[in-house]
């Protein structure tokens, strides 16, 4: 009987390997602002006010964004319009 190899998929949790302390305050970083923007689009789903959300996390948003700018230039990746 032949077995067939299961490819991974996009919603498989991979392994986190041991992180280089020199890359730790980067990958801390990204992984924060994650949890964040996580935090920040349940409660927008639960039906909480945007300005409300604005006025509460606006600047932790900015910041966020500007986090996540500085990581697509550093990678050359494009930016969708």
């Amino acid at each position: 009987m032949k077995r067939r190899r299961r490819e991974p998929s996009e919603q498989d949790i991979p392994e986190i390997p041991p992180i280089p302390d020199d890359l730790r305050l980067p990958i801390e970083t990204l992984v924060r602002l994650a949890h964040m923007f996580r935090g920040v689009f349940m409660q927008a789903a639960e039906g909480k006010p945007l300005e409300e959300i604005w006025q509460e996390q606006g600047e932790y948003l900015l910041l966020g964004d500007r986090v996540l700018q500085a990581w697509f230039e550093s990678l050359h990746l494009e930016l969708d319009p």
